[in-house]
């Protein structure tokens, strides 16, 4: 993207967060009358750090034993799509360590801890780094008949498994909340662009849908497309209670952010709506339903 494009993305950007203003404000002043959903988790078991830093590496093995990975977006869609590379690395006996470069971006500690540090297939995080930036130049050239973002970004480290259509891995037990059974969820929610999507567009595409929103998660930005018309408000505490609550509803619904590459990596499916000028490689998962309004 150069620079007239990130210009031209910035302001439209911020047109449709200006035209949002008024929607927020009644959303903020409705939210006043709603009751919100919290989860009930206690005490949850804090993860024993054994993937400790290691400066040790041989400078020589990167490459060959060795494989660095280094992200340069920090998101947390941006990361689970590599989640999947230090399994195939370590499978197909390409590799025998994996490690994540600390020089690559990450917006918040929780997705080092849950998505790398978890990862059986992990070992941990170095100062070094390969040097491998997969970009959007790459993605440009792939063919997405043959498959989707996460096979190319396999394919470019050199490694294939034959498989194609990858989805994103986590391992760690989800909590599951049974009031959420049969539920309707809505995450208004997103960091990168929407594709000039607004919440009253939104709002008119679910009822004409006659879709009941019996959950909408609370707006954490000015960003956000939050609908007026929804049962109850919910609210997670931590990470693993956000990935309880995807589980755990009977139709989820987000925008082409984080949430919906969270979704593929728990395996479940999604209602994702998008706008104009998304780019086809963001909309990865077999399992989802993409839905341009």
């Amino acid at each position: 993207m150069n620079i007239f494009e990130r210009f031209y993305s910035r302001l439209v950007r911020e047109f449709f967060r200006v035209s949002n203003y008024s929607y927020l404000k009644k959303y903020k002043s409705v939210l006043k009358n709603k009751n919100t959903f919290k989860t009930n988790i206690k005490n949850v078991n804090t993860f024993y750090n054994s993937h400790i830093i290691d400066n040790k590496i041989e400078e020589n093995k990167i490459g060959t034993e060795t494989l660095i990975i280094h992200i340069p977006y920090g998101g947390l869609g941006d990361h689970l799509l590599y989640s999947h590379i230090p399994r195939i690395a370590k499978q197909n006996g390409s590799y025998k360590k994996v490690f994540l470069s600390k020089k690559s971006l990450i917006r918040n500690s929780n997705h080092l801890k849950y998505i790398w540090e978890k990862n059986p297939y992990f070992d941990g995080l170095s100062e070094l780094e390969n040097f491998h930036d997969y970009n959007s130049e790459h993605i440009s050239c792939f063919d997405e008949a043959k498959g989707n973002i996460l096979d190319q970004i396999m394919l470019s480290y050199g490694l294939d498994d034959n498989i194609r259509w990858h989805e994103p891995e986590l391992y760690f037990d989800v909590p599951i909340f049974p009031e959420l059974f049969g539920k309707t969820v809505y995450d208004p929610n997103f960091i990168s662009y929407s594709g000039g999507l607004s919440s009253l567009k939104i709002e008119k595409y679910f009822n004409n849908q006659n879709y009941a929103i019996n959950f909408q998660f609370i707006a954490r930005s000015n960003l956000a497309l939050p609908v007026i018309d929804f049962d109850q408000s919910i609210q997670d505490n931590s990470f693993e209670e956000f990935c309880g609550i995807i589980v755990s509803c009977e139709k989820l619904i987000c925008l082409t952010t984080g949430t919906a590459t969270l979704a593929a990596a728990l395996r479940k499916p999604a209602f994702v709506i998008y706008g104009n000028n998304i780019q086809s490689y963001f909309l990865h998962s077999k399992n989802h339903k993409y839905i341009k309004i």
